[in-house]
């Protein structure tokens, strides 16, 4: 999904190009805090602000109208941020938890 938009904003803008390379890496950092959590000996978590479903919808809507991706990947960027927080907040003090 993320590699056919990254082609697609890279044929028509450089603006949308930068915004979606950011939105790409920015969308893996949840799934990436999940496992990292799982992998420590914590619940693995899924859900938040923004989650995987939230994600597609939201580049859905990226390319249904492709003048407002500047700023659904800016959503992205900024939901995907503060649902990894919440995740590693939320494994840490599982973690730390006796």
């Amino acid at each position: 999904m993320w590699a056919g938009l990254v082609w697609w904003a890279g044929q028509h803008s450089t603006t949308a190009l930068v915004w979606v390379l950011v939105a790409t890496v920015a969308a893996t950092l949840p799934t990436f805090a999940s496992l990292s959590a799982a992998g420590a000996g914590a619940t693995r978590r899924n859900g938040g602000p923004l989650g995987k479903t939230e994600r597609c919808a939201l580049v859905v809507l990226g390319c249904a109208i492709p003048t407002w991706l500047p700023w659904v990947c800016a959503l992205v960027v900024l939901g995907s941020v503060a649902t990894t927080a919440l995740r590693l907040r939320s494994a840490r003090a599982e973690l730390a938890a006796p």
